[in-house]
Protein backbone atom coordinates (compact mmCIF):
# COMPACT_ATOMS: atom_id res chain seq x y z
CA UNK A 1 0.00 0.00 0.00
CA UNK A 2 1.41 3.53 -0.41
CA UNK A 3 4.09 2.18 -2.95
CA UNK A 4 2.64 5.14 -5.93
CA UNK A 5 2.50 7.58 -3.72
CA UNK A 6 6.16 7.33 -2.29
CA UNK A 7 7.25 7.05 -5.62
CA UNK A 8 5.56 10.22 -6.47
CA UNK A 9 6.46 11.52 -3.47
CA UNK A 10 10.39 11.14 -4.09
CA UNK A 11 10.11 12.35 -7.39
CA UNK A 12 8.49 16.02 -6.41
CA UNK A 13 11.01 16.82 -4.10
CA UNK A 14 14.31 15.09 -5.35
CA UNK A 15 14.28 14.62 -9.35
CA UNK A 16 16.07 17.24 -11.79
CA UNK A 17 17.94 18.13 -7.91
CA UNK A 18 21.30 17.85 -6.76
CA UNK A 19 21.69 15.67 -4.05
CA UNK A 20 24.43 14.12 -1.72
CA UNK A 21 24.49 10.34 -0.76
CA UNK A 22 26.14 9.00 1.55
CA UNK A 23 26.86 5.16 1.42
CA UNK A 24 26.59 3.13 4.94
CA UNK A 25 26.93 -0.24 3.15
CA UNK A 26 26.20 -2.33 0.06
CA UNK A 27 24.09 -5.17 -0.01
CA UNK A 28 24.45 -8.79 -1.60
CA UNK A 29 23.13 -7.54 -4.95
CA UNK A 30 25.24 -4.51 -4.76
CA UNK A 31 23.12 -2.52 -4.05
CA UNK A 32 23.73 1.18 -2.20
CA UNK A 33 22.40 1.40 0.98
CA UNK A 34 22.60 4.75 2.98
CA UNK A 35 21.17 8.07 3.26
CA UNK A 36 20.18 10.83 0.75
CA UNK A 37 20.29 14.54 1.74
CA UNK A 38 19.77 17.83 -0.10
CA UNK A 39 20.00 21.34 0.68
CA UNK A 40 23.49 21.51 2.63
CA UNK A 41 21.90 18.80 4.59
CA UNK A 42 18.80 20.28 5.75
CA UNK A 43 16.54 17.98 3.42
CA UNK A 44 16.89 14.30 4.35
CA UNK A 45 14.79 11.91 2.38
CA UNK A 46 14.45 8.92 4.34
CA UNK A 47 12.71 11.33 7.21
CA UNK A 48 10.45 13.14 5.29
CA UNK A 49 9.03 9.47 3.48
CA UNK A 50 8.65 8.59 7.78
CA UNK A 51 7.02 11.58 8.74
CA UNK A 52 4.70 11.64 5.60
CA UNK A 53 3.57 7.81 6.34
CA UNK A 54 5.55 6.89 3.48
CA UNK A 55 7.25 4.51 4.68
CA UNK A 56 8.17 2.43 7.79
CA UNK A 57 11.51 1.37 9.76
CA UNK A 58 13.09 -1.74 8.85
CA UNK A 59 12.09 -4.18 12.18
CA UNK A 60 15.81 -4.99 12.56
CA UNK A 61 16.83 -1.61 12.10
CA UNK A 62 18.42 -0.20 15.66
CA UNK A 63 18.27 3.78 15.80
CA UNK A 64 20.82 3.82 18.60
CA UNK A 65 23.89 2.18 16.60
CA UNK A 66 23.13 4.45 13.61
CA UNK A 67 23.77 8.43 12.89
CA UNK A 68 20.69 10.06 12.64
CA UNK A 69 19.02 6.67 13.35
CA UNK A 70 17.03 8.55 16.24
CA UNK A 71 15.58 11.57 13.87
CA UNK A 72 14.20 8.61 11.64
CA UNK A 73 12.45 7.00 14.85
CA UNK A 74 10.97 10.36 15.98
CA UNK A 75 9.74 11.01 12.02
CA UNK A 76 7.85 7.73 12.47
CA UNK A 77 6.66 8.27 16.08
CA UNK A 78 5.22 11.78 14.57
CA UNK A 79 3.93 9.88 11.25
CA UNK A 80 1.98 7.33 13.74
CA UNK A 81 0.27 10.12 16.45
CA UNK A 82 -1.19 11.67 12.81
CA UNK A 83 -2.34 8.35 11.82
CA UNK A 84 -0.39 9.07 8.16
CA UNK A 85 -0.95 7.30 5.24
CA UNK A 86 0.33 3.81 6.43
CA UNK A 87 -0.80 4.45 10.19
CA UNK A 88 -4.10 5.66 9.43
CA UNK A 89 -5.36 2.40 11.33
CA UNK A 90 -2.45 2.39 13.95
CA UNK A 91 -3.11 1.76 17.61
CA UNK A 92 -0.98 2.09 20.47
CA UNK A 93 -3.12 -0.57 21.85
CA UNK A 94 -2.65 -2.71 19.13
CA UNK A 95 1.11 -2.25 18.78
CA UNK A 96 1.75 -2.91 22.19
CA UNK A 97 -0.50 -6.43 22.01
CA UNK A 98 2.11 -7.23 19.17
CA UNK A 99 5.39 -6.72 20.75
CA UNK A 100 3.79 -9.06 23.79
CA UNK A 101 2.57 -11.61 21.31
CA UNK A 102 6.14 -11.68 19.27
CA UNK A 103 8.31 -11.40 22.64
CA UNK A 104 5.65 -14.60 23.77
CA UNK A 105 6.61 -16.18 20.13
CA UNK A 106 10.59 -15.70 21.01
CA UNK A 107 10.47 -17.49 23.89
CA UNK A 108 8.45 -20.28 22.86
CA UNK A 109 11.30 -20.61 19.72
CA UNK A 110 13.82 -20.92 22.00
CA UNK A 111 12.13 -24.29 23.28
CA UNK A 112 14.36 -26.71 25.08
CA UNK A 113 17.09 -24.58 25.57
CA UNK A 114 15.25 -21.86 26.94
CA UNK A 115 13.19 -24.34 29.54
CA UNK A 116 16.43 -26.11 30.73
CA UNK A 117 17.95 -22.72 32.03
CA UNK A 118 16.29 -21.50 35.36
CA UNK A 119 12.94 -20.12 35.70
CA UNK A 120 12.78 -16.27 35.89
CA UNK A 121 12.51 -14.89 39.67
CA UNK A 122 11.15 -11.28 40.03
CA UNK A 123 9.78 -9.27 42.73
CA UNK A 124 6.43 -8.59 42.42
CA UNK A 125 3.44 -6.10 44.36
CA UNK A 126 -0.14 -7.29 44.20
CA UNK A 127 -2.17 -4.96 43.28
CA UNK A 128 -5.61 -6.36 43.40
CA UNK A 129 -7.02 -9.45 44.02
CA UNK A 130 -9.49 -11.03 41.48
CA UNK A 131 -10.18 -14.21 43.02
CA UNK A 132 -8.39 -16.99 45.38
CA UNK A 133 -6.00 -17.50 42.97
CA UNK A 134 -6.15 -14.43 40.03
CA UNK A 135 -4.59 -11.25 40.84
CA UNK A 136 -3.00 -8.76 39.14
CA UNK A 137 1.10 -7.63 40.44
CA UNK A 138 3.58 -4.93 39.22
CA UNK A 139 7.09 -5.93 38.98
CA UNK A 140 9.20 -3.89 41.98
CA UNK A 141 12.41 -3.72 40.33
CA UNK A 142 12.93 -1.39 37.12
CA UNK A 143 9.44 -0.37 36.86
CA UNK A 144 8.49 3.04 35.47
CA UNK A 145 5.28 3.39 38.38
CA UNK A 146 6.86 6.15 39.58
CA UNK A 147 7.52 8.17 36.71
CA UNK A 148 4.40 7.57 35.13
CA UNK A 149 2.22 8.66 38.09
CA UNK A 150 4.00 11.99 37.80
CA UNK A 151 3.64 12.59 34.61
CA UNK A 152 0.32 11.99 34.47
CA UNK A 153 -0.54 13.72 37.31
CA UNK A 154 1.71 16.93 35.28
CA UNK A 155 0.35 16.34 31.86
CA UNK A 156 -3.32 15.19 32.13
CA UNK A 157 -5.07 18.52 33.64
CA UNK A 158 -3.82 20.51 30.53
CA UNK A 159 -5.29 17.90 28.47
CA UNK A 160 -8.32 19.57 26.13
CA UNK A 161 -11.77 18.29 27.29
CA UNK A 162 -14.59 19.55 25.00
CA UNK A 163 -14.29 17.40 22.10
CA UNK A 164 -13.70 14.27 24.24
CA UNK A 165 -15.97 11.34 23.49
CA UNK A 166 -14.20 8.11 25.21
CA UNK A 167 -14.94 4.45 22.92
CA UNK A 168 -14.71 1.08 23.77
CA UNK A 169 -10.99 0.28 24.04
CA UNK A 170 -9.77 3.46 24.29
CA UNK A 171 -7.06 4.51 25.84
CA UNK A 172 -7.55 7.29 28.59
CA UNK A 173 -7.21 8.88 31.81
CA UNK A 174 -9.31 8.20 34.39
CA UNK A 175 -9.29 10.34 37.90
CA UNK A 176 -9.91 7.24 40.62
CA UNK A 177 -12.22 8.45 43.26
CA UNK A 178 -10.32 6.89 45.75
CA UNK A 179 -7.88 9.47 46.08
CA UNK A 180 -8.80 12.01 42.60
CA UNK A 181 -5.74 11.71 41.24
CA UNK A 182 -5.31 10.14 37.14
CA UNK A 183 -4.06 6.84 35.91
CA UNK A 184 -4.24 5.11 32.90
CA UNK A 185 -7.66 3.34 32.06
CA UNK A 186 -9.34 1.28 29.06
CA UNK A 187 -12.66 1.89 28.62
CA UNK A 188 -14.17 -1.11 28.80
CA UNK A 189 -18.13 -0.67 27.68
CA UNK A 190 -19.45 1.76 25.04
CA UNK A 191 -20.89 4.85 27.31
CA UNK A 192 -24.47 4.78 27.33
CA UNK A 193 -26.38 7.96 27.45
CA UNK A 194 -28.78 7.01 29.81
CA UNK A 195 -26.21 5.26 31.95
CA UNK A 196 -24.24 8.93 33.01
CA UNK A 197 -20.75 7.04 33.53
CA UNK A 198 -18.31 5.15 31.79
CA UNK A 199 -16.69 1.72 32.71
CA UNK A 200 -13.12 1.52 32.85
CA UNK A 201 -10.21 -0.57 33.99
CA UNK A 202 -7.12 1.20 35.41
CA UNK A 203 -4.71 -1.16 33.60
CA UNK A 204 -1.53 -0.11 35.35
CA UNK A 205 -3.20 -1.53 38.64
CA UNK A 206 -6.12 -4.13 37.69
CA UNK A 207 -9.17 -2.27 39.46
CA UNK A 208 -12.19 -0.95 37.60
CA UNK A 209 -14.17 1.72 38.27
CA UNK A 210 -17.55 3.75 36.32
CA UNK A 211 -16.74 6.96 36.24
CA UNK A 212 -18.87 10.08 34.96
CA UNK A 213 -17.56 12.03 31.79
CA UNK A 214 -16.24 15.06 33.77
CA UNK A 215 -13.73 12.35 35.54
CA UNK A 216 -12.13 11.27 31.86
CA UNK A 217 -9.58 12.95 29.88
CA UNK A 218 -7.45 12.53 26.38
CA UNK A 219 -4.15 10.54 27.39
CA UNK A 220 -1.58 12.25 26.97
CA UNK A 221 0.40 10.86 23.58
CA UNK A 222 3.77 10.28 24.97
CA UNK A 223 2.49 7.67 27.67
CA UNK A 224 0.38 5.41 25.06
CA UNK A 225 2.80 3.29 23.94
CA UNK A 226 4.23 2.23 27.17
CA UNK A 227 2.99 -1.31 28.34
CA UNK A 228 0.27 -1.91 31.12
CA UNK A 229 2.41 -2.22 33.99
CA UNK A 230 -0.44 -4.59 35.94
CA UNK A 231 0.20 -8.33 35.02
CA UNK A 232 -2.76 -10.98 35.26
CA UNK A 233 -1.53 -14.19 37.17
CA UNK A 234 -2.62 -17.27 38.81
CA UNK A 235 -0.90 -19.32 41.89
CA UNK A 236 1.14 -22.44 39.91
CA UNK A 237 -0.45 -25.74 40.40
CA UNK A 238 -3.11 -25.43 42.21
CA UNK A 239 -7.22 -25.46 41.89
CA UNK A 240 -9.39 -22.87 44.28
CA UNK A 241 -12.50 -22.43 44.68
CA UNK A 242 -14.23 -19.60 42.30
CA UNK A 243 -16.29 -16.25 43.90
CA UNK A 244 -19.31 -17.95 43.76
CA UNK A 245 -18.23 -21.33 45.05
CA UNK A 246 -18.03 -22.20 48.86
CA UNK A 247 -15.18 -21.09 50.44
CA UNK A 248 -14.38 -18.74 47.29
CA UNK A 249 -14.86 -15.67 49.15
CA UNK A 250 -12.56 -16.63 52.38
CA UNK A 251 -10.08 -17.92 49.44
CA UNK A 252 -9.88 -14.26 48.20
CA UNK A 253 -10.12 -13.19 51.55
CA UNK A 254 -7.44 -15.34 52.64
CA UNK A 255 -4.54 -14.07 49.32
CA UNK A 256 -5.36 -10.61 49.85
CA UNK A 257 -4.20 -11.11 53.54
CA UNK A 258 -1.08 -13.29 52.23
CA UNK A 259 -0.26 -10.75 49.58
CA UNK A 260 -1.25 -7.02 50.96
CA UNK A 261 1.02 -4.10 51.04
CA UNK A 262 4.19 -5.73 50.78
CA UNK A 263 6.67 -6.60 47.72
CA UNK A 264 6.98 -10.69 47.08
CA UNK A 265 9.67 -12.94 45.47
CA UNK A 266 8.00 -14.89 42.86
CA UNK A 267 9.09 -17.31 40.27
CA UNK A 268 7.55 -17.68 37.19
CA UNK A 269 7.10 -20.99 36.41
CA UNK A 270 4.68 -20.58 32.94
CA UNK A 271 4.02 -17.74 30.55
CA UNK A 272 1.31 -17.98 28.57
CA UNK A 273 1.84 -17.55 24.18
CA UNK A 274 -0.82 -15.85 23.80
CA UNK A 275 -2.39 -13.83 27.10
CA UNK A 276 -5.67 -12.05 26.30
CA UNK A 277 -5.56 -8.22 26.02
CA UNK A 278 -9.20 -7.66 27.99
CA UNK A 279 -7.32 -8.56 31.31
CA UNK A 280 -10.94 -7.62 32.72
CA UNK A 281 -13.13 -10.07 31.27
CA UNK A 282 -13.95 -12.81 33.90
CA UNK A 283 -12.52 -15.56 32.07
CA UNK A 284 -9.20 -13.98 30.70
CA UNK A 285 -6.34 -16.25 30.25
CA UNK A 286 -3.35 -15.35 33.15
CA UNK A 287 -0.12 -14.09 31.50
CA UNK A 288 2.23 -15.17 34.57
CA UNK A 289 1.91 -18.57 36.39
CA UNK A 290 3.62 -17.71 39.81
CA UNK A 291 4.93 -19.77 43.08
CA UNK A 292 4.25 -16.42 44.92
CA UNK A 293 6.26 -16.01 47.94
CA UNK A 294 9.31 -18.07 46.27
CA UNK A 295 12.67 -18.48 48.73
CA UNK A 296 15.75 -19.91 46.41
CA UNK A 297 16.37 -21.83 50.02
CA UNK A 298 13.32 -24.05 48.71
CA UNK A 299 14.53 -24.60 45.23
CA UNK A 300 17.99 -25.61 46.03
CA UNK A 301 16.23 -28.53 48.98
CA UNK A 302 14.27 -29.61 46.15
CA UNK A 303 17.05 -30.06 43.44
CA UNK A 304 19.68 -31.44 45.91
CA UNK A 305 20.38 -34.91 45.01
CA UNK A 306 19.50 -37.72 47.71
CA UNK A 307 22.77 -38.34 49.60
CA UNK A 308 24.43 -34.66 48.64
CA UNK A 309 26.99 -34.12 51.55
CA UNK A 310 25.60 -30.48 52.01
CA UNK A 311 22.14 -30.79 52.19
CA UNK A 312 22.67 -32.90 54.94
CA UNK A 313 23.79 -29.83 56.81
CA UNK A 314 20.93 -28.14 56.96
CA UNK A 315 18.57 -28.17 59.49
CA UNK A 316 14.50 -28.58 59.13
CA UNK A 317 14.14 -25.43 59.79
CA UNK A 318 16.27 -23.75 56.86
CA UNK A 319 14.85 -26.69 54.29
CA UNK A 320 11.58 -25.52 54.49
CA UNK A 321 11.92 -22.17 54.28
CA UNK A 322 9.66 -19.34 54.24
CA UNK A 323 6.39 -21.10 52.94
CA UNK A 324 5.22 -19.67 49.64
CA UNK A 325 1.77 -17.81 49.32
CA UNK A 326 0.76 -21.29 47.63
CA UNK A 327 1.69 -23.42 50.76
CA UNK A 328 -0.20 -21.22 52.77
CA UNK A 329 -3.27 -21.25 50.84
CA UNK A 330 -3.62 -25.03 50.76
CA UNK A 331 -2.35 -25.28 54.13
CA UNK A 332 -5.58 -23.49 55.08
CA UNK A 333 -7.75 -25.05 52.85
CA UNK A 334 -8.55 -22.69 50.36
CA UNK A 335 -6.94 -24.66 47.65
CA UNK A 336 -5.95 -28.02 46.48
CA UNK A 337 -3.06 -29.27 43.77
CA UNK A 338 -4.41 -30.09 40.21
CA UNK A 339 -4.37 -33.06 39.19
CA UNK A 340 -2.37 -32.54 36.27
CA UNK A 341 0.18 -31.21 38.27
CA UNK A 342 0.50 -34.05 40.77
CA UNK A 343 3.70 -35.42 38.79
CA UNK A 344 5.34 -32.28 38.34
CA UNK A 345 8.94 -32.04 40.68
CA UNK A 346 7.57 -28.98 42.38
CA UNK A 347 4.46 -30.42 43.45
CA UNK A 348 5.87 -32.83 45.86
CA UNK A 349 6.37 -30.25 48.87
CA UNK A 350 2.47 -29.03 47.43
CA UNK A 351 0.78 -32.31 47.84
CA UNK A 352 2.56 -33.15 51.50
CA UNK A 353 0.85 -29.22 52.30
CA UNK A 354 -2.48 -30.30 51.01
CA UNK A 355 -2.20 -33.94 52.54
CA UNK A 356 -2.15 -31.75 56.23
CA UNK A 357 -5.08 -29.87 55.65
CA UNK A 358 -7.07 -32.59 54.76
CA UNK A 359 -6.42 -34.60 57.82
CA UNK A 360 -6.74 -31.51 59.69
CA UNK A 361 -10.23 -31.05 58.38
CA UNK A 362 -9.32 -27.30 56.90
CA UNK A 363 -11.72 -25.25 54.65
CA UNK A 364 -13.09 -27.38 51.66
CA UNK A 365 -11.97 -30.55 53.68
CA UNK A 366 -14.24 -29.78 56.63
CA UNK A 367 -16.56 -32.37 55.50
CA UNK A 368 -13.73 -34.95 54.53
CA UNK A 369 -12.63 -35.91 50.75
CA UNK A 370 -13.61 -33.84 47.86
CA UNK A 371 -16.18 -34.99 45.10
CA UNK A 372 -14.26 -35.46 41.99
CA UNK A 373 -12.50 -33.12 39.80
CA UNK A 374 -14.43 -31.63 36.71
CA UNK A 375 -12.34 -32.97 34.60
CA UNK A 376 -12.88 -36.48 35.78
CA UNK A 377 -16.45 -38.50 33.87
CA UNK A 378 -19.23 -37.23 34.57
CA UNK A 379 -21.77 -39.83 36.44
CA UNK A 380 -24.45 -41.45 33.52
CA UNK A 381 -27.25 -39.98 32.59
CA UNK A 382 -30.33 -41.81 34.05
CA UNK A 383 -31.64 -44.42 31.66
CA UNK A 384 -35.49 -45.83 31.15
CA UNK A 385 -37.46 -45.24 34.77
CA UNK A 386 -34.86 -43.19 36.32
CA UNK A 387 -32.35 -46.48 36.51
CA UNK A 388 -28.82 -45.76 36.27
CA UNK A 389 -27.02 -47.00 32.68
Amino acid sequence: PFAAESLRFARHRCFQREVEIEVEAVDKTGTFLGTLTMNGGRFNLGVELLRAGLASIHPSFQPERHAGGEALQDAQDAAKLARACLWKDWSPEAEAAKAAATAAAAAVAAGPAAAAGPAEVVVLGVTEVVSGCRFFAQRVEGSRANWLFQQLQDLTPKAENSAFEPKRGALVAGQFTGDDCWYRAVVTESPRADAGTVKVFFCDFGNGEALPPSRLRVLDPSLVSLPPLAHLCTLSYLKVPGPAEDFGHQAAQCLNHLTGGRALQARIDQCERHPTNNAWEHDATPEWHLTLGYTPKLEKTLDSPVGDEDAEDVTDEEEAGEPSVNEQMLAEGFARVEKRAVKKPAAKVLLDVQEGARKARMGIWEYGDLDSDDDEAAPAAPGAWGRRR
